[in-house]
């Protein structure tokens, strides 16, 4: 699951996640992040 944090004229931030559900039962665990910033450069 991602999702834009602040997205503004030069500079846009996002994060996200995975998670890994055990196959035994409902129970979730975040397993990775990620956080990046995303410069807008014209062109």
């Amino acid at each position: 699951m991602g999702q834009v944090r602040n997205a503004g004229q030069g500079l846009t931030v996002c994060s996200g996640e995975v998670r890994a559900q055990h196959q035994d039962s409902d129970e979730e665990k975040v397993v990775a992040l990620m956080q990046a910033t995303i410069a807008t450069v014209a062109g």
